[in-house]
């Protein structure tokens, strides 16, 4: 009889914040200072996690002039945009990061290369999020400082910048919606800029919004000290854009993206109490923003208070069951600690169909962790050698390599007990 191993159960209970923080988050207090993701095969537990190393010495580079690029978005029904919609660049499959927005008329434009500053709205599932922006002067910042494998070759390779974007897609975000895919690959740097239109069709029912309505109605000062404070973000003064931004809630307290972004300054600060009062001002002055919820469960989490973890990632859940996989692992977790089972597993599988490219491997450690409980030992192995695939350098992979050869030995020449593979993998999107 194989035993469940204690420390993998230990490390589930452990990691998981900063791991889904790093991952998927909307910026923890581990994610405003590494990444939700730039390691997509490094993990481990949140006082272990590597960060990518952005440092690059200035005489062994080469300019290159940025490219530019510009389009629109724009509804399978032709109604007007219910919001601004996130535009992201995905390079090879892995390397990610959120451009920019579109305007209210739904085009957009940024550029690749250059001296650019990061967005102060970069969350966690950025691949570079929290990298210095002045260190990405001279090339594709998801070219370069990218630890894991698969990523793009780094401009010291020899590659150009147009050919370290030929690799790489461009894509709307808007909850509820799948959007066309437009792809970068052959475009030179004097093409024209516009690369076409991009549409969205609706794919699920969503009651929740990652931009808040209340946003719309701030008066003119604040949403100048919210600008301000945007900009501090992105030189890094963040004791100054808190002061922006506490001066915008004191003059417009409905203003939930300045109570959201004020959070995060606070988390950023590791003031985690100040984060959750801020937080919590933001869903009071819009319940139906998101985004503050997700980051209430991942505090909950750090906290190690699942019954919240388990309300907070359920309203997400609740709110968007297709673009968040971040709040069903976070569920799956608080649902594993409370002793739930049966909801850790649906809600761990759901984590894992709608991450297909396996952005946050722990999602299979954590399968890999209920399937062992219940004796199918087959699916486990399955689900901890999908895990050391994606994660071959983890803080934790020699334990879990040890644990698969433990379930290996003691399924060789036994009959399974795993479930049928309809039952122990989810369908594919």
């Amino acid at each position: 009889m194989v035993r469940f191993s204690p420390r993998l159960t230990v490390a589930l209970a452990i990691a998981f914040l900063g791991l889904t923080a790093q991952v998927f988050g909307q910026t923890s207090g581990s994610s405003g200072s590494s990444s939700p993701s730039s390691s997509r095969g490094s993990t481990g537990s949140s006082s272990s996690i590597p960060v990518p190393s952005t440092s690059r010495n200035p005489s062994t580079q080469t300019f290159q002039r940025p490219i530019f690029i510009m389009g629109k978005v724009i509804m399978e029904d032709g109604s007007p945009l219910p919001q601004r919609v996130a535009i992201r660049r995905t390079c090879q499959g892995t390397a990610t990061r959120r451009e920019t927005y579109t305007d209210s008329h739904g085009t957009f434009s940024f550029q690749i290369g250059g001296i650019q500053a990061m967005q102060f709205s970069a969350d966690a599932s950025d691949s570079n999020a929290g990298m210095n922006p002045n260190q990405a002067a001279n090339g594709d910042p998801l070219s370069q400082g990218m630890g894991a494998p698969g990523n793009m070759a780094s401009a010291s390779s020899g590659q150009t910048l147009e050919q370290q974007i030929w690799s790489c897609d461009v894509t709307a975000e808007l909850p509820g919606y799948r959007s066309d895919v437009i792809s970068l690959a052959g475009r030179h740097m004097m093409d024209d800029p516009d690369v076409g239109t991009i549409v969205l069709h609706r794919i699920g029912t969503v009651s929740g919004s990652m931009i808040s309505l209340t946003s719309m109605q701030a008066p003119k000062d604040a949403r100048k000290q919210f600008e301000k404070a945007r900009d501090l973000m992105t030189k890094g003064k963040v004791p100054e854009a808190q002061a922006c931004l506490e001066k915008a809630v004191t003059d417009y307290p409905q203003y939930a993206e300045a109570w959201y972004r004020l959070g995060q300054v606070h988390e950023k600060q590791k003031q985690l109490d100040d984060a959750h009062t801020a937080y919590m001002q933001s869903i009071q002055a819009d319940p139906k923003f998101m985004s503050p919820y997700l980051s209430l469960a991942e505090l909950a989490g750090l906290a190690r208070n699942w019954q919240e973890a388990d309300r907070m990632s359920s309203k997400v859940m609740e709110f968007d069951g297709v673009d968040f996989p971040a709040a069903f692992y976070i569920n799956s977790v608080a649902n594993y600690n409370l002793g739930n089972f049966e909801l850790a597993e649906k809600s761990a599988r759901r984590a894992e169909q709608l991450d297909s490219q396996h952005h946050n491997p722990r999602v299979q450690l954590l399968l890999g962790s209920l399937l062992e409980r219940k004796g199918n030992y087959a699916d486990a192995a399955n689900e901890y050698r999908q895990y050391l695939k994606e994660a071959p350098q983890a803080g934790d992979a020699s334990n879990v390599q040890k644990q698969l050869a433990e379930l290996e030995k003691a399924t060789a020449g036994a009959p399974q007990t795993a479930v049928p593979q309809s039952a122990s993998r989810p369908p594919q999107p």
